[in-house]
């Protein structure tokens, strides 16, 4: 249990005895061992081991429970930690005679872990371990002993003063003593409110003090008898009750002590503590006596505290934290009512214990060391501190302080505590948020620099497939593969953004079996070959409006995570359906037709405690393998789609990820030939001015546009607009958003005051927070994200020019 050193000793003086008899003389050293460990460990002697620097190095059981320390938290301590009356400067000292001398004993005095001063009588050896001194020191409480001594003290001084009378009496020194022990006693009884009474039974007659008389408003001369005192008290329950009790005394010697009510002589109510007791001879009861006290101040000043105690009580269960009072042992003395409720016990079973009786002993020992600390430091301490509940293990801040009493000693602690449960998980929320947008704008400053340059190349890829669609069919396939590989990365830059919300969706109407087909391959390709594949898709579903690439993105996050769930080996089911719900049942939501997306596996499932935080960023089951983004993305996409996600799963029973979109209606068809017709009206023959601080970008805006008879101007600067604006109106403005010095949004609203019938359209790779929905001035139509191909440009610029 203890660090236990070895027994291979040498003691500074041998004292060698005859063999006893029986004894075994031939021990090992593992017998020795356990002989001298037994004798130790059940000494009712306190045993310590110290080494030179005072340190303790080993203590037997009697040791810790007399000090109320676990054997680790004395290990290590010093003797000036225990001995209020050995400073560490004596030691040095204090050694070098001990080890002079090979041994001392002393009286001194040890303090408890709670403070209790206990006098002890200390005899010390000398021994050798080795090459190191050491000192075993023997501890005896006197505590029993001192409290014996004092009482002898007072036996012996009263026996003393009586012996002076009983050997040599002298009549008048004795009747001189004995007058004035009477006036002591007299005085004695008016300061304490306290009066004698005794009945003779033998002669029936009733002897009162004269502070009784004092009590009852009596005349010095009254003396009344048993019938006549039995009648000062109380008619009713106080006479009847103070009736039983003298004759239960006088009948079978049976003593009381009650508080009951008398009337004095002068008509006023008093409350007495009435005390009796009977004497008896040869089993006969021969006298009845004890004493009376008026306890009325003191009973209101009692009833006044159960009511101050009352209305305390009253005030701290109406408190939404914790409060709880312990003595300096730890034995709660006050709990709240929300104490009760958060440990689900009732206060009778609190009150007079300590923690280790109702908490799991690692958190009971914590709590305690917390508390410890406030009583040796004497200080207020702020500690959290996790306690398990019904629900659940909650987290607590408790601010614990001492409690002085008028002597300026702590007599107990008081806990406040309060729970912070929900606080620490939104500051967790928060951070993980400040951490999304940190990440958010890490990629909106990536995806601004990456599009603009997609948007260079698109822009030539387009010039290139209009000027060799009928002279090269070699080179305009080419062109077409760059415009395509470029329409992947602008893709995936707004997948970035719409992760991080920093962009908005780029919605379609859709129809979900269509794009589930389209990414069946990849879908396959991703999983092995002992996982199966089903798709269960309805023929006649509902369409709905979706961004496309995320729902591509949440479809393989899903996938994936099914994939994890079958350890590679099982089911996978792709499901699609129309679903009808009625208001009360989704949430208060306006739509009541969806269409039902359905992942669902045959793997291991989950816990309860994983479906709560599964939607959470970076939380992951996988360890080091996952990033806990992948789900996290799949419900901020249902979101954004005005959407929700239903999980059902249990352990070992799989898993079903339901996602539901609102229906729209299906968009109208457009033939071939109307898309050949609607690309020819996108001639135009306005004047259009473009700025950029990206030159090239300023550049190819220019040849898309002039190529189709649009008279196109450019600058690189929102005050160089502003200047050709103000010597030549343009028809249309085409402006970045992002640019140093002015950007597109000061730009577009200095343009709209001064030109009302310019027309604006914003572009931009990144359009960041500041969006048109916080410039109520620039409609939705007139920002267009890049990068984008001509005939996209041409579109929208046809568009706001025919408004």
């Amino acid at each position: 249990m203890h660090n236990e050193p070895s027994f291979n000793v040498t003691f500074n003086r041998v004292h060698k005895k005859q063999d006893v008899p029986g004894f075994p003389t031939n021990m090992d050293e593992g017998a020795l061992r356990t002989f001298l460990e037994i004798t130790v460990e059940n000494s009712n002697d306190g045993i310590f081991w110290l080494t030179s620097d005072a340190q303790i190095a080993y203590l037997n059981t009697s040791a810790c429970q007399r000090l109320d320390y676990s054997p680790d938290e004395l290990m290590g301590k010093f003797v000036w930690d225990l001995d209020p009356l050995f400073p560490k400067q004596v030691w040095p000292e204090f050694w070098r005679e001990f080890v002079a001398a090979g041994h001392i004993q002393f009286e001194s005095k040890h303090e408890t872990k709670w403070g209790k001063i206990i006098p002890v009588f200390i005899r010390a050896i000398l021994v050798r371990i080795g090459d190191e001194d050491m000192q075993v020191a023997f501890v005896q409480d006197l505590s029993e002993q001192k409290a014996q001594q004092a009482q002898l003290r007072t036996y012996k001084k009263d026996l003393q003063q009586l012996q002076k009378f009983t050997a040599e009496p002298d009549p008048k020194e004795e009747n001189l003593w004995l007058k004035n022990m009477a006036e002591r006693l007299n005085k004695l009884e008016v300061a304490a409110n306290i009066g004698t009474w005794e009945v003779d039974l033998t002669s029936n007659k009733l002897t009162w003090s004269e502070q009784t008389r004092r009590i009852h408003e009596v005349d010095t001369d009254y003396h009344p008898n048993v019938e006549e005192a039995i009648n000062f008290y109380k008619a009713g329950k106080d006479r009847v009750t103070i009736t039983k009790l003298f004759n239960n005394a006088v009948n079978a010697c049976v003593p009381w002590d009650v508080e009951l009510t008398i009337v004095t002589q002068m008509g006023r109510e008093r409350i007495v503590r009435v005390i009796g007791n009977a004497e008896a001879d040869d089993g006969q009861c021969v006298r009845v006596f004890g004493v009376f006290q008026d306890i009325t101040d003191k009973y209101g000043l009692r009833q006044e505290l159960l009511a101050s105690q009352k209305s305390m009580q009253d005030i701290m269960d109406h408190s939404p934290a914790v409060v709880y009072v312990k003595d300096i042992e730890g034995r709660y003395l006050f709990v709240n009512k929300k104490y009760e409720q958060v440990l689900s016990i009732p206060r009778n079973k609190v009150l007079g214990n300590k923690d280790t009786d109702f908490l799991p002993p690692s958190v009971a020992q914590e709590v305690m060391a917390n508390d410890r600390r406030v009583i040796i430091s004497g200080e207020h301490h702020e500690i959290e501190e996790e306690i398990p509940q019904e629900e659940g293990v909650r987290l607590y801040i408790s601010e614990k302080f001492p409690l002085f009493n008028s002597d300026g000693e702590i007599y107990a602690m008081c806990g406040i505590s309060t729970d912070i449960t929900e606080r620490r998980q939104q500051e967790e929320q928060l951070r993980r948020t400040q951490k999304m947008d940190a990440l958010g704008k890490l990629t909106g400053g990536v995806a601004h620099d990456f599009n603009n340059l997609l948007g260079i190349i698109v822009g030539y890829a387009n010039l290139i497939e209009r000027s060799s669609a009928a002279l090269d069919g070699a080179i305009f396939n080419q062109a077409q593969h760059i415009t395509k590989a470029c329409t992947r990365g602008e893709k995936l830059t707004r997948r970035l953004l719409a992760f991080s919300s920093k962009q908005s969706l780029q919605k379609q109407v859709v129809n979900l079996n269509d794009v589930i087909q389209n990414n069946v391959d990849m879908l396959q390709k991703i999983m092995t070959v002992s996982i199966e594949l089903q798709l269960e898709l309805s023929p006649d579903l509902w369409w709905c409006e979706i961004d496309v690439s995320d729902f591509e993105d949440a479809l393989i996050n899903m996938v994936l995570n099914a994939i994890h769930a079958l350890e590679h080996k099982g089911t996978l089911t792709i499901s699609t359906q129309n679903k009808i719900f009625q208001p009360a049942k989704k949430k208060q939501r306006s739509d009541t037709q969806f269409v039902q997306l359905a992942i669902e596996d045959n793997g291991c499932g989950m816990s309860p405690d994983t479906q709560e935080q599964l939607f959470e960023p970076f939380f992951t089951t996988k360890a080091e393998k996952g990033t806990g983004l992948g789900l996290s993305q799949v419900y901020g996409f249902t979101q954004r789609s005005k959407g929700f996600v239903e999980v059902h799963s249990n352990l070992g029973q799989g898993t079903r990820f339901e996602l539901y979109f609102p229906s729209k209606p299906a968009p109208d068809g457009r033939t071939e030939n109307a898309q050949s017709q609607e690309r020819s009206l996108l001639q135009g023959s306005e004047s259009i001015l473009v700025v950029d601080d990206e030159r090239e970008l300023v550049e190819i805006a220019r040849l898309m546009l002039s190529a189709y008879g649009y008279s196109v101007s450019g600058c690189y600067s929102g005050a160089e607009a502003i200047q050709k604006m103000q010597k030549q109106p343009f028809d249309l403005v085409i402006s970045d958003v992002i640019m140093p010095h002015m950007d597109g949004w000061e730009l577009s609203r200095t343009l709209m005051e001064d030109f009302p019938n310019t027309k604006i359209l914003l572009v931009s790779g990144y359009i960041g927070d500041r969006c048109a929905d916080t410039h109520p001035h620039i409609e939705e139509e007139q920002v267009l994200t890049k990068p984008f191909s001509s005939e996209t440009l041409l579109k929208r610029v046809k568009a706001l020019l025919n408004t």
